[in-house]
This record gives structure tokens, C-alpha cells and sequence, in this order.
């Protein structure tokens, strides 16, 4: 068998290095998505221990439901707490959309 050519050891090299490299970037990928679970994770176990707390605490629940009021300002994430807000601060929850879309119809009709 014929011996390599520096150029073709070079060539040899440079792929393997290049598939190294790939190899770095998807287990850096990886570790990254990892990372994102575990944030969002813990984000959830803390938020259902504060919510929890908020059940047996009415002052803590006011205060929370006013920090998320103030918080909030995207009206999807709102609406993921109009009910809790009503149930906190005592006021009447805000009618759904689908429901306000359907008598705007019947008044139509």
C-alpha cells in the first residue's frame, strides 16, 4: 500500500476536524436545550409552590394578583389569569372573547 501524501493526510485531517467540530456544535446544541428544560421546569415547580402559597394566603394572593396585573401586558398571558384575578380581587372575571364574538352575532342577526 502507497504511502499519503502530506495533501492527502492535510485533506484526511481537515475532515476529521470538520466532523469534530460538528460533532461539538450538536452536543453543545444539546446541552443548551437541556438547559432550557430545566430553567422551564423549575419555573414551574416554583410557580405551582407560590400559587399554592397564594391559596392559603389571601393577603399573598392579593398581592400577587396585583404584581401579575401590573406585570402583564400581553393579553394571552392575561387571559391565562382573568379567573384567578376575579377569584383574588373580588371582581367579576372578563366575558371570553368566543363568547363576546357569539352575542355581537345574535344582536346582528
Amino acid at each position: 500500500m502507497a504511502r499519503k501524501t502530506v495533501e492527502e493526510q492535510k485533506t484526511e485531517l481537515e475532515k476529521r476536524k470538520k466532523q469534530l467540530e460538528n460533532r461539538i456544535k450538536a452536543l453543545e446544541a444539546k446541552q443548551t436545550m437541556q438547559e432550557r428544560k430545566d430553567d422551564t421546569r423549575r419555573k414551574i415547580l416554583a410557580g405551582a409552590i407560590v400559587l399554592h402559597h397564594a391559596k392559603l394566603k389571601p393577603d399573598f394572593q392579593k398581592w400577587l394578583a396585583d404584581e401579575l396585573n401590573r406585570s402583564l401586558d400581553k393579553p394571552h398571558d392575561r387571559a391565562l389569569f382573568e379567573n384567578w384575578f376575579a377569584e383574588a380581587l373580588g371582581t367579576q372575571p372578563a366575558p371570553a372573547k368566543a363568547a363576546d364574538e357569539q352575542q355581537a352575532a345574535a344582536e346582528l342577526a
